[in-house]
């Protein structure tokens, strides 16, 4: 969906928003499994979370209509609520449709083991590039 990849890269700046756009657009979209990831890449981008956050959202984490929000859990057990674009709340939504993750369970939105997920959200996040730990991206 290149009007998310543009929001997504909307106020950004340089050579980094070129790799997060070459990252998104890596993802093959035809697969569930591609839409599960592009959905959880652009709501890492937007939300600046770490793999282990985005591995740990749930249904229940989302709230998906105005405003806009993910409440994420990071090291420590810490909470924090993003605000993220309507482009990814319906990126998001349409995972939860196809995955059949009805909105405010405690189920996660991935079916796969956090391992082969982790896999997966690296290997696009570092195709042949390694992103500079704690990097800002904006």
């Amino acid at each position: 969906m290149a009007s998310v990849a543009g929001s997504l890269l909307a106020d950004r700046n340089g050579a980094l928003i070129d790799e997060i756009q070459e990252m998104l657009s890596a993802v093959n979209q035809t697969t569930p499994k591609g839409r599960r990831d592009y959905a959880l890449l652009a709501t890492m981008f937007n939300t600046g979370a770490r793999v282990q956050e985005i591995l740990d959202l749930r249904a229940c984490n989302l709230r998906l209509g105005k405003p806009y929000q993910a409440q994420l859990t990071g090291k420590g057990r810490r909470q924090r609520c993003c605000p993220i674009w309507p482009e990814t709340s319906q990126l998001l939504r349409r995972l939860c449709m196809e995955q059949h993750i009805e909105l405010g369970s405690e189920l996660r939105l991935h079916t796969e083991e956090y391992a082969h997920l982790r896999n997966d959200l690296n290997h696009h996040r570092c195709p042949g590039k390694q992103l500079m730990r704690g990097a800002s991206y904006g």
